[in-house]
């Protein structure tokens, strides 16, 4: 449906127009253009106001204004438009056949004075919309468009002066529409393909007019029809497995316009429990005969729609699996080592391994579970789970359970070997080690620091070691706080057992510099200058005394 606002222009030729609109109405006019001399005044006036024009040949003095007469776009004007005294030319009530060249003559000398374009202005009468060959007014508002169709709307501007002044351009949702295009003096036309984005859309037709104090404008909201779309949802949502005794809701959603209902259907017929208005389908204890294929459908103003079909799955109920566990042993490995685990005689379960927060890790079915190039961190508890015989279902499970050990040389992992900052900045330096047996020593070589964990050094703090990701692994950790370009260099961590010593070296590059609140160099020389220049003073002081005392002793004995 198009909805269209229309523009009267009854109000705006009430009301004398001041000075400053005049003058910008002139210079739109100069825009504009005209067939008059270039050597031509131009004075722009609203129609049926007054309007004066001046006769130069009567300024000057010599005498009255005998002998004057005017003529329009090259005729002689009737005399009874002039004042025979001043030669001033009066129009009453200007009407548009007044628009043109004006000029006054001396009839006796035949010296004419300088032309004057007069412009008549009129605002259009009317701005409206066409739409398929008909008039849009508000008796004839509502127009169906559809979806994918192509709608042409023209814009006319009725009226208004001087010809060809009025300018039509177009807007849709408030952003100028490139597809339009003028059709003649006071018409354009817009092209739209319609899609359901442009669902209550505003397209605006704007009009400027030399005449008209504002910008005006007519305007249609789109109300697009188009087909529904579907959209599918579940709570619980998808992926989650549904068990029967569970609460289950199915949603249908259908974007559409006009509006359409949703329907649900199972297997092409009635779905088994009654379905809400807004689409929702409740099932309040699912059961294994809901299971089934479900789809949506909808009838709307352009045809029957339905959705993609959903094939509901419902499992039976079973009871929560309990497990039986026994100790395999203790496996003892190499670092790089391999290892074959087995779960008992006939048994073919399912291997897991079980982690830091308790939960089992899926490794894959048995019943041997092999480990090459074992890692420390590879280390820990791993179950082998398999049914208890008799029972052939998954309601009771046998676990057997198998601590991997694995022992060797100490291996360190760093986060980073190479490390940048910008001066001003932290440093953080991390390591993982592994060891088994337990490291007897770990220390940090920062510079010409060491230090162990726990310990600081001005801006070096090496931390407390802390759990890693496994149960024979721990994370060291290294900080240099506001960073400095003389902490550029090599960091290291070096990790000790009885069976080898492990390193990591970092290399710290920091960039920059920071802006400190110390002294200038020359003050502090100054400063540092004080003490030797006392110390040289005391001394010339001593000098002078003991020479001094010297030359009065001597007198003392002359005498």
């Amino acid at each position: 449906m198009v909805r269209l606002g229309l523009f009267h222009f009854s109000s705006l030729r009430k009301g004398e127009p001041d000075t400053f609109l005049l003058i910008l109405l002139l210079c739109r006019l100069t825009l504009i253009g005209g067939e008059s001399d270039d050597a031509s005044q131009k004075q722009a006036v609203f129609i049926q106001q007054e309007t004066r024009l001046e006769c130069d040949l009567t300024r000057g003095g010599g005498g009255g204004a005998l002998g004057v007469r005017w003529r329009h776009d090259g005729q002689e004007a009737e005399s009874n438009l002039w004042d025979a005294i001043t030669g001033r030319l009066l129009l009453q009530s200007t009407r548009a056949h007044h628009a043109g060249l004006w000029q006054c003559e001396d009839t006796i000398s035949g010296r004419r004075a300088q032309p004057i374009q007069l412009v008549v202005l009129e605002a259009p009468s009317a701005l409206y919309l066409v739409v398929e060959g008909r008039r849009l007014d508000p008796g004839n508002e509502f127009i169906p468009v559809k979806e994918k169709t192509a709608l042409e709307v023209d814009c006319v501007a009725e009226g208004g002066a001087p010809a060809g002044a009025a300018r039509l351009g177009w807007e849709l949702r408030g952003k100028a529409l490139v597809t339009a295009a003028s059709t003649g003096p006071a018409r354009s036309t817009a092209t739209i393909l319609l899609h359901r984005d442009h669902h209550n859309a505003t397209l605006v037709c704007l009009l400027t007019h030399p005449a008209l104090p504002a910008t005006a404008n007519a305007s249609i909201r789109l109300d697009v029809q188009y087909a529904p779309s579907f959209g599918i949802s579940r709570i619980p949502g998808f992926g989650t497995p549904l068990r029967e005794g569970i609460s289950v809701s199915l949603k249908c959603d259908v974007d559409s316009n006009p509006p359409a209902k949703p329907v649900w259907k199972k297997d092409e017929s009635l779905p088994p429990v009654p379905q809400s208005e807004d689409g929702y389908l409740n099932f309040s204890v699912i059961r294994k005969e809901h299971s089934g294929w479900y789809k949506c459908m909808t009838r709307h103003v352009l045809g029957e729609f339905s959705s993609i079909g959903y094939y509901l799955s419902v499992r039976e109920e079973v009871p929560e699996m309990e497990t039986t566990e026994t100790q395999g042993g203790i496996v003892e490995v190499a670092l790089g080592g391999a290892v074959q685990l087995q779960c008992p005689t006939g048994a073919a379960g399912c291997w897991g391994r079980v982690t830091s927060g308790g939960r089992m890790e899926p490794l894959g079915a048995g019943p041997l579970l092999h480990l090459n190039n074992v890692l420390y961190q590879e280390a820990g508890q791993y179950r082998c789970l398999h049914p208890f015989p008799p029972s052939p279902t998954i309601e009771h499970w046998r676990a057997h359970n198998f601590q991997v050990s694995v022992e060797g040389r100490p291996m360190t992992y760093p986060s980073s070997k190479t490390v940048r900052a910008q001066a001003g900045h932290k440093i953080v330096l991390e390591v993982e080690l592994c060891a088994n047996p337990a490291p007897t020593k770990v220390v940090w070589l920062a510079d010409s620091k060491v230090l162990y964990p726990g310990q600081a050094s001005d801006r070096v703090l090496a931390h407390q070691l802390t759990e890693g990701n496994s149960i024979i692994c721990q994370n060291a950790k290294l900080t240099v706080s506001e960073s400095r370009p003389l902490d550029t260099g090599e960091y290291s961590l070096m990790v000790r057992t009885p069976n080898g010593v492990a390193e990591s070296v970092f290399h710290v590059q920091v960039t920059g510099e920071i802006v400190t609140s110390e002294p200038p160099p020359e003050a502090s020389r100054a400063v540092s200058l004080i003490p030797p220049l006392l110390s040289l003073t005391t001394t010339c002081f001593l000098f002078f005394y003991r020479h001094l005392s010297l030359s009065i002793s001597r007198a003392v004995v002359s005498l």
